[in-house]
């Protein structure tokens, strides 16, 4: 196992030892000492890699990291914090970069975002730790390439989803040409996810490729959201963290005396920030009213709405006056009209397959698919898992390319796939992400392959994340 020396400091950075939260094997990805796994789960969560420059390195002190600058993209959270703690405690010379996407003050010249609050925060972190940091605004180019693909996602009756945009086109572009900058040999984020380098010998030319890995905590997986990244983007990227639990990283933090230790994680969509997503979305769509309509009587309405893009597929409609729960499982653009199903598990939400266009889907390894995809077991189909959504459980799924499209089979009945949305593909184990493209229709449900009822159906099947 590799430690990390930890020096003692003139700033008064509190002295620890990380040794018990980031381990290294030399032939696999490993786990923190202490965590037992039974040999079945160690078996599918491990693989073979090119150890002379697994990312995991990285972490280890060496003298000769200070000839080495790393760039760290700062967003005033614990993880993006104890990164820069652990790769300034490895030796290198490591600057903060914050990046602004989103310029938060609204018609009243109220901060919705907290995105000076935020900026405080890295101030504060990085003097702590002694470190230099720089800001850079991305917002024109976070409203050209990020936000006007989501208003215009929304305006045409679907559910897209801004983040991976962003981690596409401003914080694994923009943000890295930036480091460069800066004179950046590396860069660092607080994402959990992982990578590692492996010969492809699957490929006619055994070539080495790096590889972006789910992180060890499945429960912070983040790499859902960077399936949209190609492999050059990741050659000199770190994640320190994604080789840790959650729990251990706020230990690392508090144990270092770290500003940020036990500041909340965010969540949801910055540029929406307090707001109510309605109020917000709003004042950028014109409203068009219409009806909720039963799913097994379409004539019969059973509400009215403001508008059908405040709606998305499995969600509760929370329509007035209603006796009992509707779900939404459709939405018809054209008329405006949002579909509805009187529960949870009734099969029009469930389907078993969605459909993605070739042109819209992006491959991890510089946009080519896995070698093995083409021809795989005689019919062009190859077995993996895959996530219709974030924090949604891996899926057991086969996929094959048909002409301009990515069929997408999932094992089991899934809830509420969406276009717009993100698939995201995996290898069996759900350790490798081969990639991520957008939905552009869901197949057939279960209603409309006349099933009545979904049997066994229940909060834990089907994945549903509502």
């Amino acid at each position: 196992f590799c430690s990390s020396r930890i020096l003692v400091r003139n700033n008064g950075i509190k002295k620890m030892d990380v040794r018990n939260y980031v381990t290294y094997s030399a032939s696999s990805i490993s786990f923190p000492i202490g965590r037992k796994l039974e040999q079945s789960q160690l078996m599918r969560r491990t693989m073979s890699v090119d150890t002379t420059t697994n990312h995991l390195d990285y972490l280890k002190f060496n003298e000769d990291n200070a000839n080495k600058t790393v760039v760290v993209g700062m967003s005033g959270g614990v993880d993006s914090s104890t990164s820069a703690y652990l790769l300034k405690e490895a030796g290198y010379n490591v600057i903060g970069l914050y990046m602004k996407n989103w310029d938060a003050t609204d018609e009243y010249g109220v901060e919705q975002c907290p995105a000076e609050s935020e900026f405080i925060d890295v101030e504060s972190v990085c003097n702590y730790l002694n470190i230099p940091v720089h800001r850079v605004n991305f917002v024109k180019e976070y409203w050209q390439e990020v936000f006007t693909p989501f208003i215009d996602g929304y305006e045409n009756g679907l559910t897209p989803n801004p983040d991976v945009l962003c981690n596409k086109q401003i914080k694994f572009n923009k943000f890295l040409h930036k480091a460069k900058e800066l004179g950046a040999d590396y860069v660092a984020t607080g994402h959990y996810v992982r990578t590692a380098y492996e010969y492809d010998y699957n490929s006619a030319t055994n070539e080495k490729r790096i590889k972006l890995l789910s992180a060890l905590d499945q429960s912070k997986d983040q790499s859902y959201f960077l399936s949209f990244v190609n492999a050059d983007a990741l050659q000199n990227v770190i994640f320190p963290v994604g080789n840790m639990y959650k729990e251990d990283v706020r230990k690392i933090a508090k144990e270092a005396g770290l500003p940020t230790a036990d500041k909340k994680d965010s969540y949801g969509i910055c540029f929406i920030g307090k707001r109510d997503f309605r109020d917000f979305i709003d004042g950028y769509i014109t409203s068009k009213p219409g009806y909720f309509r039963n799913v097994e009587n379409i004539n019969e309405i059973v509400g009215t709405h403001e508008s059908c893009v405040f709606y998305t597929i499995g969600q509760q409609s929370r329509i007035s006056g209603a006796k009992h729960k509707w779900y939404v499982c459709d939405k018809d653009y054209f008329t405006n009209a949002v579909i509805v199903a009187n529960s949870r598990s009734h099969p029009s939400l469930y389907c078993d397959s969605v459909v993605l266009k070739t042109c819209n889907f992006h491959w991890v390894n510089n946009n080519k698919p896995p070698s093995k995809l083409s021809g795989f077991n005689g019919d062009g189909e190859m077995e993996g898992t895959c996530r219709i959504r974030h924090r949604q459980l891996m899926t057991p799924c086969r996929f094959k390319l048909s002409g301009d499209d990515l069929i997408v089979k999932f094992d089991s009945p899934q809830y509420a796939a969406t276009p717009g949305q993100i698939c995201a593909l995996y290898c069996t184990d759900g350790i490798e992400c081969y990639g991520g493209g957008i939905i552009e229709e869901k197949g057939e449900t279960y209603y409309e392959m006349g099933h009545t009822e979904m049997v066994g159906i229940n909060d834990t099947d089907g994945n549903h994340a509502f």
